[in-house]
């Protein structure tokens, strides 16, 4: 290599380019590495809590973290909108794709969009589709919740990724064993569902007494000790995923009826039955959340989609 009196690069032969692109590969690593250590995230709005796991496991780990949440009121969804994104520094990760996202791409750059459910299954049907459009064009990366999102998240960006939902397993972990007891059954109600007539008449018919929890009735650091007190979580059958609440039950240990049991409902509830088969189930599930979902591994991949945005942006 030649120099010139500057220190710059002034010649290569072909020998010496791959001995210089990997001092350049080198360097560049260097610098995503100094980029990731100073790393600060703004998490703009929140679904079910995904960003307050993920908030909390970077904070943890020594990372500058601030958490915007909101509420669904007037004020929240508006004026408190527009202040978070003023406030927010560094990548701002924002949650769902509607006017949190749309203010951060006119005010701030929108580095991560975070899509959750229904901004995509009905926001892109609705009257604010230009808005959810145009989020999912401008953001530097695009995200889903659940697998099921990813075919309609990549109509319009072909690179968007499923991020899996973030599970404190340490909270949300077996806490007592139910034995010798009545049988009991939790479904959490939903907006957009209702438990099937078929499932409720199978459960009643095989002694399951089903408890509904209804919005705001325990607050989410409440919802482990909850879930422990009953031996089956009954999950979501219109959407083709499992639930947040429902990842929460299953890292709790609890046997599940799921969207995957919707053509088999009394065979379902059959299967458990026999307290070894809902122990294994119970089993089973706790060992699926750690493999795939617990909080620790869902951040050390979403500290690599930070260092892609952060090299995206520099190209």
């Amino acid at each position: 290599m030649r120099f010139n009196n500057f220190g710059f690069v002034e010649r290569i032969s072909n020998d010496e380019l791959p001995e210089y692109l990997a001092l350049w590969d080198r360097c560049a690593s260097i610098s995503r590495g100094a980029f990731i250590t100073e790393l600060t995230v703004s998490f703009l709005n929140d679904c079910s809590y995904v960003a307050y796991e993920l908030s909390k496991e970077l904070h943890r780990r020594g990372f500058k973290v601030d958490y915007y949440p909101r509420s669904r009121g007037i004020i929240s969804k508006t004026l408190s909108v527009l202040l978070n994104v003023l406030k927010a520094k560094g990548i701002c990760h924002v949650n769902y794709a509607l006017q949190d996202a749309f203010l951060t791409q006119k005010l701030k750059h929108l580095d991560v969009l975070h899509c959750h459910g229904s901004d995509l299954r009905w926001g892109l049907r609705g009257q604010w589709s230009w808005i959810v459009k145009k989020n999912l064009k401008a953001a530097e990366k695009v995200l889903v919740s659940t697998p099921d999102l990813l075919d309609t998240a990549k109509q319009y960006r072909p690179d968007a990724e499923y991020l899996p939902n973030p599970v404190n397993t340490e909270a949300f972990r077996p806490m007592v064993k139910r034995e010798g007891q009545l049988l009991k059954a939790i479904y959490i109600e939903k907006s957009y569902e209702a438990v099937p007539t078929t499932l409720l008449d199978a459960l009643t018919h095989y002694g399951f007494t089903v408890e509904k929890i209804g919005k705001g009735m325990y607050s989410y650091h409440e919802m482990p000790h909850v879930l422990n007190r009953y031996d089956l979580f009954i999950d979501r059958f219109t959407i083709n995923s499992l639930s947040k609440s429902g990842l929460e039950a299953m890292s709790c240990g609890l046997p599940t009826i799921t969207f995957r049991d919707k053509h088999n409902l009394k065979d379902a509830v059959e299967r458990y039955l026999d307290p070894e088969a809902r122990k294994r189930a119970g089993e089973a599930n706790r060992e699926y959340i750690l493999k795939n979902h617990d909080a620790r591994m869902v951040v050390d991949r979403l500290l690599e989609v930070y260092k892609e945005t952060q090299r995206a942006g520099l190209l």
